[in-house]
């Protein structure tokens, strides 16, 4: 934004002449923009890659159980957890 200023302070738009101020800021926005297009197309596929491997990961399955058991001469407990 900062050299779309220069570029219209130092270009004139009905003949279409730059002074050197100009044309450079002109080229530098140039670049600045085809950088942040580039930016942001690899930020879209980082969040979309993101989103795909997050929700066709595989879930977790954690099982707890509880088993009482009574043999007679004393009760005994287990707790069982599968991950």
């Amino acid at each position: 934004m900062n050299q779309q200023g220069v570029v219209e302070d130092h270009c004139s738009p009905t003949v279409r002449l730059c002074d050197g101020q100009g044309r450079q800021a002109s080229e530098t926005g140039r670049t600045l923009r085809d950088i942040s297009t580039a930016a942001a197309i690899v930020g879209g596929i980082g969040v979309g890659l993101s989103a795909y491997l997050f929700l066709t990961a595989p879930t977790r399955q954690t099982q707890v159980a509880l088993s009482v058991s009574v043999d007679g001469t004393s009760p005994k407990a287990a707790l069982v957890a599968h991950f």
